[in-house]
């Protein structure tokens, strides 16, 4: 990335500016962000993206670019207008369709997502990005094994590409295949170690009670990607579990709330951002501002199943049992991994409830003893 950003720089300081090179550029400063979480390069981006507008404002690369800026600082319906307009001049652009099934997906649409990325397999069927940016959307709908097949398509059409296999290692370890999820993720981690990998691998171990090795996969995973918020708060969440790593808890989860809220400071409209925040709040016994930062996660994306699911864990920390199973309902119904829930060792209290084994058997088709 470092590469392309230093040529770019230099051909858009040429005499004869081209916008699609500019706006080639933005696209490298986003890139660098989602690599880094490091805001500098979000606001490089936006800057390349208001020079490639001055330089040539209808062009479908500029377009496209805008629609990641806006998408990115969570203005999805203002991103999907720009993919659309930029699909008008080139409907056959693949790039595009994938950007805007990202954006339908983050404004709840999944089924619009599932569209785009259908549409842009039949133009490029043989595109890894594209299997698993698909992937993606049907784990997000709880389909995993659709989405394990679309990530063992990844891995056929490319090998040597660490992500297909720590995607893969997720829907093993949802489906309850520890031993073949512990496999992806080692393979993963052999091609190229990598922060969201030991995330995935840490947050199995801490699932199976495992809190040391959880432990020390997210060090890992924090040491590689220091400025994420989520990557400390999945390694608060393993030190709270570890006698003797109360304070070491508390300072974790400080670290991702301060980092989350810089970055919700730029970006108020990241509805799993809300919900993450949330629960980090909770964790911390702040709880009338876990309250409202879930309000407007769920204002923002009110049938999302990852927000449903916060949900059950902050009204379950405040002490509000009805609410807590009332969410836990919601989250069932629409497909939330189940026997994670049974794992959590957060929820062991509300497991005690008669309520979650009625809710947990009708989620599984049986229904409780004693029912017609």
């Amino acid at each position: 990335m470092d590469g392309a950003i230093h040529i770019l720089e230099k051909l858009s300081r040429g005499e004869a500016r081209v916008a699609r090179v500019v706006a080639a550029l933005g696209r490298a400063y986003l890139a660098k962000f989602m690599l880094t979480m490091e805001s500098e390069w979000e606001k490089r981006a936006a800057e390349a993206c208001r020079h490639a507008l001055e330089l040539d404002p209808e062009a479908p690369e500029v377009l496209a670019v805008l629609g990641h800026v806006h998408r990115v600082k969570g203005r999805h319906g203002e991103a999907i207008q720009c993919y659309r307009r930029a699909l008008s001049m080139r409907p056959d652009d693949p790039d595009v369709l994938c950007h805007l099934a990202w954006a339908h997906q983050h404004s709840g649409e999944m089924e619009q997502a599932e569209q785009a990325l259908r549409a842009a397999l039949v133009l490029r069927p043989s595109h890894w990005s594209t299997h698993n940016m698909l992937g993606v959307l049907l784990f997000h709908l709880g389909r995993y094994e659709d989405a394990a097949q679309a990530w063992n398509r990844v891995i056929e059409l490319s090998p040597d590409n660490a992500r297909g296999y720590y995607n893969l290692g997720a829907a093993r370890y949802h489906q309850a295949r520890f031993a073949d999820a512990a496999v992806a993720y080692e393979r993963s981690l052999e091609i190229r170690p990598d922060a969201s990998a030991y995330t995935s691998l840490g947050t199995m171990y801490f699932s199976l009670g495992d809190y040391s090795r959880a432990v020390d996969a997210m060090e890992k995973s924090r040491n590689l990607r220091p400025s994420d918020p989520r990557v400390w708060g999945n390694l608060a969440d393993a030190y709270r579990w570890m006698p003797g790593s109360e304070e070491r808890a508390a300072a974790a989860f400080d670290r991702a709330i301060a980092l989350r809220r810089e970055q919700l400071r730029t970006n108020r409209n990241q509805g799993r951002r809300w919900a993450e925040l949330a629960e980090w709040l909770a964790k911390r016994g702040k709880i009338q501002q876990a309250r409202r930062a879930l309000a407007r996660a769920l204002e923002l994306l009110p049938t999302d199943l990852s927000c449903k699911r916060h949900a059950v864990l902050v009204h379950h920390l405040a002490g509000d049992r009805d609410e807590a199973l009332r969410w836990l309902e919601a989250a069932v119904r629409q497909g939330c991994d189940i026997a994670e829930l049974e794992r959590d060792p957060e929820l062991a209290e509300l497991r005690r409830a008669p309520e979650f084994g009625r809710i947990v058997q009708e989620g599984r088709g049986v229904k409780p003893q004693g029912d017609p």
